[in-house]
C-alpha cells in the first residue's frame, strides 16, 4: 500500500482536476480511493466530471474547503482557489464511498446507501476501521452520527465535518453525484491494508468558571446550576468583559460564542487536551444556550477561552509535527486532516511553512463543525477543532 499527496493552485476547477489526473498518470497504477479538498467555489461538478471521465472505477470523495486547503505546500493556505488530494493505492484494501440528499425522511436513506456501497466494495457485513463523513448543514451532524452508531455500534472511530457554510457555494462530490443544496451528506467506510490512528487537538484554554447542567433537552441547555443557562454564561463572561456591555443586548454575546464555547472535562492522556469542546450555535429567546451536540443533565461544563495567536500557532505546529514523527507508528503513509475554519482564520502561510518538511503526505480541508469520536468513546459528539487521521504501518496505542 502507498499513499501519495498532491496539491495545485490552478485557478479553474477543471484545470485543477486535470492536473490531479496528470499526476496520477505519472505515478502509475489505478487509485483505489482519492480524497479531494477544493477551495474553488462551486467547483465540485467540474472536478467530478473530469474524474468520472478520466478515472472510471476509482472511488473518490471530495469536499469544498473554506479559505484554501490543507497540503504539504504552505501556499495552499492562501485564500485562493486550490486543490489538495490524498491518493490511495491499496489493492488489498477497500473504500466504500456513498452520498446523497437528506430529505423529509431524515437519515433513513443513509443505511440503504451504505449497504449498496459495501456491496460494491465487497465488504458487506464487515466492520470498517474508520468512518469519515461530510455534511452540508450542521443540523444533520447529530442524526448522521446516530445513524452510523445504529449501523456499526460505538466501537468504530468516526470523524467528519461540514463542507462549509450552507448557501456559500459549498458542496461534496462522489461518483454518485455532486450535492450542493445544504441537505446532503457523503461518507467513506475505510478498510485499508494498514493501521489507522485517530488523534485530535483543541485550541482553547480552560477558565475557572464552570458548573453542572441541571436541565437540558437535546441540543438546548436550559439551566446550569439551577439558573437559566444564558444568565449563567453571561455571568461567567463578566470576568473577562465589562458587565454593562454584556447586559446591554444579546448581539454582543452572539459575537463571543464562537470564541468562548463550553468544555466538558475528560480523562484523556497528558499529551492531549483534557476536555471536549461544545460550540454554542445560538442564544435562545427563553434564556437557553443552543449547542452543536447533545449535553446531558448533570454534565459538568466549563467556560473555554481563546488562546493567543502565538500559542495557537505553536500548538498547531507541535500537534502536526508530533503526529508525523511518532516512532511507535512505524512508517507513516499519509495523514488526512480536518481543521476548524475558525482556527484557519488565525493562521497565515508563513505559520505552516514546516509542512513542506514533513516526509509524509498530508491533505485536508477547513470545515464548519468538525465532529467525531474515538473508539474508546472519550470524545463522543465533540467539536474537535483539528482532527488527524493517520495511516501507518504499526498501531499506535
Amino acid at each position: 500500500m502507498r499513499i501519495e499527496g498532491f496539491s495545485t493552485g490552478e485557478s479553474s476547477p477543471a484545470a485543477a482536476a486535470a492536473a490531479l489526473v496528470a499526476r496520477i498518470r505519472l505515478l502509475g497504477g489505478i487509485p483505489d480511493f482519492i480524497f479531494i479538498a477544493t477551495s474553488h467555489p462551486g467547483g465540485g461538478d467540474e472536478i467530478r466530471e473530469v474524474l468520472m471521465a478520466q478515472l472510471p472505477g476509482s472511488p473518490f470523495l471530495g469536499t469544498t474547503s473554506e479559505k484554501g486547503v490543507f497540503a504539504n505546500d504552505p501556499q495552499m493556505f492562501d485564500d485562493r482557489p486550490a486543490l489538495s488530494a490524498l491518493i490511495f493505492f491499496d489493492p488489498s484494501g477497500a473504500y466504500a464511498v456513498f452520498s446523497g440528499l437528506l430529505g423529509t425522511g431524515g437519515t433513513e436513506s443513509v443505511r440503504h446507501d451504505a449497504e449498496a456501497a459495501l456491496e460494491r466494495a465487497g465488504r458487506k457485513g464487515e466492520m470498517p476501521d474508520l468512518i469519515f463523513f461530510l455534511f452540508g448543514n450542521v443540523i444533520h451532524q447529530q442524526p448522521l452520527l446516530a445513524q452510523f452508531e445504529a449501523m456499526f455500534g460505538r466501537s468504530v472511530p468516526i470523524f467528519g465535518g461540514g463542507s462549509g457554510k450552507a448557501g456559500d457555494s459549498t458542496c461534496c462530490f462522489t461518483p454518485e453525484g455532486c450535492h450542493s443544496d445544504g441537505d446532503y451528506y457523503a461518507a467513506v467506510l475505510f478498510y485499508p491494508s494498514c493501521c489507522v490512528v485517530t488523534r485530535y487537538r483543541n485550541f482553547f484554554g480552560l477558565s475557572s468558571q464552570g458548573g453542572f447542567i441541571s436541565r437540558s433537552e437535546g441540543c438546548r441547555i436550559m439551566e446550569i446550576n439551577n439558573r437559566p443557562a444564558l444568565d449563567m454564561y453571561r455571568e461567567w463572561l463578566t470576568n473577562y468583559f465589562p458587565r454593562d456591555i454584556l447586559m446591554r443586548n444579546d448581539e454582543i454575546l452572539r459575537e463571543l460564542i464562537n470564541s468562548h464555547p463550553l468544555g466538558v472535562p475528560t480523562g484523556m492522556s497528558a499529551d492531549d487536551v483534557n476536555y471536549q469542546n461544545f460550540c454554542i450555535t445560538d442564544l435562545g429567546s427563553d434564556g437557553t444556550l443552543i449547542t452543536y451536540a447533545h449535553l446531558r443533565n448533570r454534565t459538568r461544563v466549563v467556560l473555554l477561552l481563546p488562546l493567543g495567536r502565538d500559542e495557537t500557532v505553536a500548538r498547531y505546529r507541535q500537534t502536526l509535527e508530533c503526529n508525523a514523527m511518532r516512532k511507535n507508528m512505524g512508517e507513516i503513509l499519509g495523514m488526512l486532516t480536518v481543521t476548524c475554519f475558525l482556527l484557519r482564520e488565525q493562521l497565515m502561510p508563513g505559520d505552516v511553512s514546516f509542512l513542506a518538511d514533513l516526509e509524509n503526505p498530508v491533505a485536508g480541508f477547513f470545515s464548519r463543525g468538525e465532529h467525531g469520536r474515538f473508539s474508546n468513546d472519550v470524545n463522543a459528539d465533540s467539536n474537535l477543532m483539528m482532527a488527524n487521521i493517520i495511516f501507518c504501518t504499526e498501531n499506535w496505542v
